[in-house]
């Protein structure tokens, strides 16, 4: 669903993306905590090589049920849907500050004028609560993908994402913390760059146009303008 405050009849054909939960909000570590806590209640325990292993760019009930392998067991839905609720909830318990570097950079964006799209599996009320100081931009969009598995959002969300930004794949760019993402924003022909956090930063991010170490970096605004061409 898209949700944009202020309106414009300016035709835009660039876009950014923003893959809000993980680029913005630390989604991989709450989704570790989220897990090793539930896995912990099953009495299996879980370290963060164990997660990296299992469970970065997988479905989560896959993941699950190769993290709990060694123990002889399998992941139920209950599980799966415990690990859910409590990874929303620590990101709905988020809040974006004025001063955030994302604030700056689609500040920066929509005034040249491109789209920032931001993509989130937050449902509507708390993402535009978690999101607040973004809206009162013009040419934003919130996606909120509430459908989607926890993890890294596929292919095809990708594609919805940049035809909810009414723009062709190649014109928007993906703004990704991991690989998982980083590859399927690209097979959905979406160009890429790449700001990992401390649990992914290790991994390979082939394809990638840059790749950054914090979102607030100088190099981030120019990458964006040189990656669209602008």
């Amino acid at each position: 669903m898209a949700i944009s405050k202020k309106k414009s009849k300016q035709v835009i054909t660039k876009g950014c993306v923003i893959e809000m939960d993980s680029v913005v909000l630390g989604g991989i570590p709450h989704m570790y905590g989220a897990v090793r806590d539930e896995l912990a209640r099953q009495q299996v325990p879980l370290d963060e090589g164990t997660f990296a292993r299992f469970l970065l760019g997988t479905y989560l009930e896959n993941g699950l049920n190769r993290a709990m392998h060694a123990a002889g067991r399998r992941a139920t839905t209950e599980m799966v849907q415990n690990v859910r609720s409590a990874y929303l909830a620590q990101l709905a318990a988020a809040s974006v500050p004025e001063n955030h570097p994302v604030v700056a950079l689609a500040k920066s964006l929509t005034g040249i004028p491109v789209r920032v799209g931001l993509l989130t599996l937050l449902g509507h009320e708390e993402a535009m609560r978690v999101f607040e100081p973004l809206l009162d931009l013009p040419h934003v969009k919130l996606i909120c993908e509430t459908q989607a598995v926890v993890g890294s959002f596929p292919r095809d969300a990708w594609r919805r994402t940049s035809a909810t930004m009414d723009m062709a794949d190649r014109l928007c760019v993906a703004i990704v913390a991991a690989a998982a993402s980083n590859k399927a924003a690209l097979a959905a022909s979406m160009p890429t760059i790449v700001v990992p956090d401390a649990m992914t930063d290790y991994q390979d991010f082939t394809g990638a146009q840059y790749v950054f170490e914090k979102l607030g970096d100088d190099g981030v605004l120019p990458a964006v303008k040189q990656v669209l061409r602008i």
